[in-house]
């Protein structure tokens, strides 16, 4: 029985012995979609390469279908990746943009002294009436104590020479309130020549020649 001897459409599929129709037997694009059972395509019969975005089924790219480290910069898209998409601790120091937190994104209470630069803290920082005595270091009760002591005495010593001016106009003498530090009297200088030093040249009298013996003879 040679092809020819058999008319067209005359071999079904009851005629064809199960397992004897192979890759020769196929004509090219015979096996459409229909003629595939379900699950019968698996990884070995698909060409690497050839499944792309419109083969892909929406949401079907799990977790687990992405290799690690797969996804880089270029793969996220911008703004998508918020709180939930940040692991703890993931944003360091050097992921901070310069300028990037302000004031509204501290947490009341969270700056100490270590955050503090050195002589951040300038008089415009301090509030008013903010500083109590037990926040005083260098300037302790005791000092405080003395200070005012001492504004005393100065506002006494104030009135007592306002006093000594006006007793001062009123006897219209100078009274000279004594140096109480006053500066020490140098020793003298001794002198280099001990000899003694002649004293002014005096006029000698003139002779009367009136009463002189000599001149009357």
């Amino acid at each position: 029985m040679t092809n020819q001897k058999i008319a067209n459409d005359a071999v079904n599929a009851a005629k064809i012995q199960n397992g004897t129709v192979g890759t020769a037997e196929l004509a090219n694009n015979s096996v459409t979609n229909q003629k595939i059972a379900n699950n019968a395509v698996n990884a070995a019969k698909i060409q690497n390469g050839t499944v792309g975005t419109a083969e892909l089924a929406n949401n079907s790219v799990t977790n687990q279908k992405i290799a690690n480290n797969a996804v880089n910069a270029a793969k996220i898209q911008n703004g998508t990746v918020g709180t939930a998409e940040l692991a703890n601790n993931s944003v360091t120091n050097a992921k901070i943009a310069n300028n990037a937190v302000n004031a509204a994104k501290i947490q009341d209470g969270t700056v100490g002294t270590a955050e503090l630069a050195n002589k951040s803290v300038t008089n415009a920082k301090i509030a008013d009436k903010s500083i109590s005595m037990v926040k005083l270091d260098d300037v302790t009760r005791n000092q405080l104590d003395n200070a005012s002591q001492v504004q005393t005495l100065q506002g006494q010593i104030r009135n007592l020479e306002q006093r000594i001016r006006v007793i001062e106009r009123r006897l219209r003498i100078d009274i000279v309130v004594p140096d109480p530090d006053p500066d020490p009297i140098p020793d003298p200088v001794p002198d280099p020549d001990p000899r003694p030093r002649p004293g002014p040249v005096k006029d000698l009298p003139q002779k009367d020649s009136s009463t002189d013996p000599e001149q009357e003879t």
